[in-house]
């Protein structure tokens, strides 16, 4: 996939996506682990998941977790193309902070942050802004191009870059599925000790896990657009996990957007919070 036709798909879902509203606050929600009896691959197919999930309804987001006794499984599905937007151009961090260990806290970056179309190309692209039957398409190069993730400290400083292919057991895919934006992720726990980077937690210990959009200069969408996102409903299609989450709306907040130097408003960051119960084995 050529970079200018990479940069191109991003500006086509920045100007579709209107003037949804992000919400700046982070908030936070206390939800179980279910165990993991059914074989989770990471693989950007969300099969496995369709019998569970925590929705956040404000965010149009689900969320859902499994773990064994050697790996932490995370799942978000949107339909909200702006959140695609921002979490897949600005970058987007899944972040660890295990109960009572400080001081092994780290993230995974993925996928990691890319440019925006300069003034120039932004103006040769408005004469193919109107052709979104070409958008799977682009989607689908872009997730073949979303191949390596980084490992972060608390300071967002890299300690390590690898392939999502890799001997770490650490694991990220994307994927698209109907309306909805798929992001697969699995991690290491304390139990597994051949890697590097786990995190300090065994089943039936507590861990907080926080969900970051970063913040770019190019963040900046139109205040007035054709359409907020991708068809109706909310993250995913269950309203419960099967081990004690529950549907959940979360704390109401308010929202809006700041405007940029271009007149395009530039949307807050998206912050959300779980704090965490991995499961025992029965």
């Amino acid at each position: 996939m050529n970079k200018k036709t990479f940069k191109y798909f991003w500006l086509m879902i920045a100007l579709l996506a209107g003037s949804v509203i992000f919400f700046g606050c982070s908030s936070s929600a206390q939800i179980n682990s279910g165990w993991n009896n059914i074989g989770v691959k990471v693989d950007g197919d969300p099969a496995e998941w369709n019998t569970s999930g925590y929705i956040v309804k404000d965010e149009k987001v689900s969320l859902n977790f499994r773990n064994d006794d050697k790996f932490l499984y995370i799942c978000l599905m949107t339909s909200d193309r702006s959140k695609v937007m921002q979490m897949t151009r600005s970058g987007f961090v899944v972040w660890f902070y295990p109960e009572n260990n400080d001081e092994k806290i780290f993230g995974i970056k993925f996928p990691m942050q890319v440019s925006l179309l300069d003034k120039n190309e932004k103006q040769e692209f408005n004469k193919d802004l109107f052709r979104p039957d070409e958008m799977q398409t682009q989607f689908n190069k872009m997730i073949l191009d979303a191949n390596e993730f980084q490992v972060i400290n608390e300071d967002k400083y890299p300690l390590n870059q690898y392939s999502i292919e890799n001997n770490e057991g650490i694991k990220a895919k994307l994927g698209i599925n109907s309306d909805r934006f798929i992001y697969e992720l699995q991690v290491p726990i304390e139990s597994q000790e051949n890697y590097t980077y786990k995190v300090a937690v065994k089943p039936g210990d507590k861990v907080k896990v926080e969900f970051e959009t970063l913040e770019s200069e190019n963040d900046e969408m139109p205040g007035s657009g054709m359409g907020k996102g991708m068809p109706p409903g909310g993250g995913g299609p269950g309203d419960t996990d099967d081990s004690g989450g529950n549907d959940s709306q979360g704390p109401q907040r308010g929202g809006g957007m700041r405007k940029g130097e271009s007149g395009f408003s530039k949307p807050e960051p998206f912050n959300f919070t779980v704090e965490l119960q991995l499961k025992k084995q029965n």
